[in-house]
């Protein structure tokens, strides 16, 4: 699926993990770079680097936080809002007609467990409190 929306958002000049981080800002305009890298899984050398070209481009701002000038967060550029509706609802329905044809042949019940079952090994893989080290050690009988 990464590689069919990959081919997609060639036309954009975007990256499916460029779009990680916009849809991250969508939902929540702002984050530090440390909360975009922990939401989008993208390392944070690779995220400084991306946003970094998402700056030049004109998609996103760093700003210092005022309240702890160590940090930086990262915005949505207002001054192209045109721009950046379009890249999001051009991303959207990309994503819409890649996951159409991913479960063509599905109905709404096996599509709710492929998402139900996709979001529980997405949070199986996500680092915890409780489980800090690595993920690399067999759990179960799966191989």
């Amino acid at each position: 699926m990464t590689a069919e929306l990959a081919a997609r958002f060639e036309s954009l000049s975007f990256t499916p993990t460029q779009w990680r981080v916009m849809a991250s800002l969508w939902n929540d305009d702002g984050q530090t770079q440390k909360e975009i890298s922990q939401k989008t899984a993208i390392d944070p050398a690779t995220l400084t680097v991306m946003l970094k070209r998402m700056e030049e481009r004109g998609l996103v701002t760093r700003r210092r936080d005022p309240a702890n000038n160590r940090l930086q967060r990262v915005y949505l550029v207002d001054a192209r809002p045109a721009e950046i509706q379009r890249v999001r609802e051009t991303i959207s329905a990309h994503i819409a007609a890649v996951n159409a044809v991913a479960t063509e042949g599905f109905d709404d019940s096996e599509r709710a467990v492929l998402i139900r079952l996709l979001t529980r090994a997405r949070t199986n893989l996500e680092p915890s409190a409780e489980h800090p080290q690595s993920h690399n050690e067999p759990k179960g009988d799966i191989a």
